[in-house]
């Protein structure tokens, strides 16, 4: 080789001595025989330091037949060999510098074997990128796994529990403990904890996660496990409330200033969090959606007691990241839910109110024309069964008329029955409100039906607790009304069955029930229970369970039915004394003001003129 500015031979040797790639040359003794600049660079013992010493200053052993991460480079002779592989250095200070060598071994012109050259290149730096891309690959796997746990449910808890699962799990962030926090209204709310406070919970946890392959199993096991076991992390998140105006709390400092915190370098006048914690270190991030911090994540090491660094608390944001989307979607979905609930409850209410608006106006127009027929009708029913039954007197037993009168008594008799039925159809009147006993409500009404409860053999109980105030009813419909109920669960119960009564007082309203122990109402016709004629059993009044509908109606309450095929209870509620008699006096008022103003609908009006017609009136 030439210089081709002097056209002058030069020397290699020279130039190999002051490469800054590291070269040396070991003989076959094992001697270092040649080191160049680059080696004093990367291993620092000088030239004079290295020539004449044992190579195991720097390479205890090269092995032989070591694997190569290449493939051996081709020679273009025979007699050299070379290989590639990774090994270590010692360097001068006792350090150890990762590096990969190439030995090539080198012969004379006969083939004696002469030594090995060794050319070395650091690969300090590749193997800390290395490392940091395992890193990276195994944070974006972590919240891989985490962004597809969430995404696999809306409930909120299950996603609260997802997300510190991944702050402590080892295969995770592999914090000791975690609590979120979530911003409600003027506070700063613990919404749940997770993790070991001490070594005595973390020999009980730790073992049974540890042989879970990656992070989504302990997920899934953490899941799987009760999450109501008491420990100590559950205890210091109970209850615990920060007011957001407690400015110089670190949590708040972390959402209102959207920044992490490492304490004690972030400040914590009073150690509040810490002594809460009792720990001496820990970090918080907040959970950031949409630009806004809806709460924090606090975390720390308390039972291993490793530190906190910025590589940790760098995770530990990222992770947050990804839990406030989740939790910012699973609390919208929450409150969608929330809002349905209530649209659909609503909803209800309307057609349950449209219902009873309806049926108060058929109520209303039916009483009219129930009054206006029974008038009309029972007037003359009375006359000709009195004449009937008083000639029937006159007559022997054996006259031909005897058999005309006595059908004569009979059809009026049942038409009398006729227009009693249709009667109770008529609109039952706004109640008179006198404080009733109960009790001796019931009592009155089971000595009515005893006989046929006992010839049946139906055991007739009741529930009315003593200190259950008496209600302001009125006592004659009432006493209908419960006589309706009672006499028809005595009638579908089966022999050894039981009908009950019970009253109680339920968020500011009376509850009545009678339940019984027969066969049930098809699901299907319970909503027509209390319509008019109805009746799952032929010999049962079917207008009594109307009329019971519109006494309750006219005390401003509701009646519901429960059945199955083990029995039925009809449940009644209206409201307490002051709120009834205020009720029912507007309702008096409203109901007086129609009558002077003489609303009639048109079908009422028409029924009422026929009737009239018909009558020669």
């Amino acid at each position: 080789m030439s210089d081709s500015r002097t056209n002058q031979p030069v020397d290699l040797a020279e130039v190999l001595l002051r490469s800054a790639d590291p070269f040396f040359f070991v003989d076959d003794a094992g001697i270092i025989r040649a080191w160049n600049f680059g080696a004093e660079l990367l291993l620092g013992w000088t030239r004079d330091e290295a020539l004449g010493a044992e190579v195991s200053i720097v390479l205890p052993e090269i092995p032989a037949g070591a694997a190569s991460e290449e493939e051996p480079e081709e020679s273009p002779h025979d007699s050299v060999v070379a290989e590639n592989f990774q090994t270590v250095f010692k360097a001068k200070d006792g350090h150890r510098v990762p590096v990969k060598i190439t030995v090539t071994l080198i012969r004379d012109e006969n083939g004696v074997l002469l030594g090995s050259a060794v050319n070395a290149r650091n690969v300090a730096r590749e193997k800390a990128l290395e490392q940091e891309l395992r890193w990276r690959i195994g944070e974006m796997e972590m919240l891989d796994n985490v962004a597809r746990a969430v995404q696999s449910t809306l409930d909120i808890q299950r996603v609260l529990r997802i997300i510190l699962t991944a702050f402590t799990a080892g295969s995770g962030l592999g914090f000791n403990r975690a609590i979120l926090f979530l911003v409600s209204g003027s506070l700063l709310e613990a919404r749940l904890g997770i993790g070991s406070s001490n070594w005595e919970e973390a020999g009980r946890m730790w073992p049974r996660v540890a042989d879970k392959p990656d992070l989504q199993s302990v997920i899934d096991f953490v899941l799987a496990e009760d999450d109501s076991t008491p420990s100590v992390v559950h205890e210091i998140a109970r209850d615990w409330r920060i007011p957001l105006e407690e400015a110089e709390n670190p949590l708040i400092i972390c959402i209102r200033e959207k920044r992490s915190l490492i304490w004690p370098d972030s400040g914590d006048p009073g150690g509040s969090v810490a002594e809460k914690l009792r720990s001496p270190t820990f970090a918080a991030v907040p959970l950031l959606h949409g630009g806004r911090a809806i709460g924090a994540v606090l975390a720390d090491n308390v039972v291993t007691g490793r530190p906190i660094d910025e590589h940790a608390v760098r995770l530990l944001r990222l992770m947050a990241g990804s839990a406030a989307s989740a939790i910012s979607n699973a609390r919208l979905f929450e409150e969608v839910t929330r809002h349905a609930q209530n649209l659909e409850k609503a909803s209800e209410q309307i057609k349950e109110q449209q219902d009873l608006l309806l049926q108060s106006r058929h109520f209303a127009s039916l009483g009219r024309i129930v009054a206006a027929i029974n008038h009309e009708v029972q007037g003359p029913l009375v006359p000709i069964g009195g004449f009937a039954r008083a000639l029937r007197r006159e007559v022997a037993d054996d006259s031909p008329q005897a058999e005309k009168l006595d059908f004569i008594i009979r059809e009026v008799a049942r038409l009398e029955n006729v227009v009693k039925g249709v009667a109770s159809l008529a609109e039952v009147p706004l109640p008179t409100l006198h404080p009733v006993l109960l009790s001796a409500l019931v009592e009155k009404v089971y000595t009515v039906v005893r006989a046929d409860a006992g010839a049946r053999g139906v055991i007739l109980d009741s529930d009315i607790p003593p200190d259950v105030p008496p209600p302001h009813i009125d006592h004659d419909q009432w006493y209908q009304a419960l006589l309706v109920l009672v006499s028809r669960a005595v009638e579908v119960t089966p022999n050894g069955g039981t009908v009950s009564t019970s009253v109680r007082v339920e968020n500011g309203r009376y509850v009545l029930r009678v339940s019984d122990s027969g066969p049930g109402i098809p699901q299907n016709q319970i909503s027509k229970v209390f319509g008019p004629f109805f009746s799952t059993q032929p010999s049962l009044d079917a207008a009594g369970l109307n009329v019971v509908a519109e006494i309750v109606r006219r005390h401003f309450g509701r009646v519901s039915v429960q059945s199955s095929a083990t029995g039925t209870t009809i449940a009644v509620d209206f409201p307490m004394a002051d709120e009834l008699h205020r009720l029912v006096e507007k309702q008096r008022a409203d109901e007086s003001n129609e009558d002077r103003i003489g609303l009639l609908d048109p079908l009422t009006q028409e029924v009422l003129s026929s009737a009239s017609r018909v009558n020669g009136n």
